[in-house]
């Protein structure tokens, strides 16, 4: 069992600052750093809104074509999976799984976090979610996924099963060692 009132030290992956906050500021601080990230991103201005549209390049045709499109999150970015690891997710991180459906203007978008994601990865698959549900217009119905409690609409994506797999991709974050 975690202790929320113990306090963590963090060192954050792109910057040169050492801070100390409660696990229960922990989470925050993930949103903060995926933000952070997320201002960094490609920036386009859509002509029907004039209002900037933050896109990220890996969503480069997103929901065009009818099928599955899968994302996996790593150091809060998201990597387009090929389609012949479709329906294998390793239990260490997060997933975004598009489903267009034949008539392209009809989506779900889910989200899918392994028992062992870290809090990082599953805000940014969160807040990717919203981003990709913003590109396709709003359109699309948002469902979140846990390992081993997957939806019946989510596993009949994959005819062959789900199929978990040890490990993940180290978080964006990294602990330091606490200063004597």
């Amino acid at each position: 069992m975690v202790n929320i009132d113990q306090p963590v030290l963090v060192g954050l992956h792109r910057s040169e600052c050492t801070i100390m906050v409660s696990r229960s500021v922990f989470v925050a601080l993930a949103l903060l750093c995926a933000c952070f990230v997320l201002a960094n991103a490609a920036v386009s201005v859509t002509s029907s809104t004039k209002r900037p549209v933050v896109q990220d390049p890996a969503f480069s045709g997103a929901g065009t074509q009818p099928g599955l499109q899968i994302w996996r999150v790593e150091r809060f970015n998201v990597v387009s999976v090929p389609a012949e690891k479709h329906g294998k997710f390793h239990i260490g991180d997060s997933y975004l799984v598009l489903n267009t459906k034949n008539n392209r203007r009809s989506w779900d978008i889910h989200s899918w976090h392994g028992n062992e994601t870290s809090n990082d990865e599953s805000a940014v698959a969160a807040m990717k979610m919203v981003e990709l549900d913003n590109l396709l217009g709003g359109g699309p119905v948002q469902h979140r996924e846990d390992q081993g409690e997957e939806s019946q609409m989510f596993r009949n994506y994959f005819p062959n099963g789900i199929e978990y797999l040890p490990g993940g991709v180290a978080s964006g974050l990294r602990h330091v060692p606490r200063p004597n």
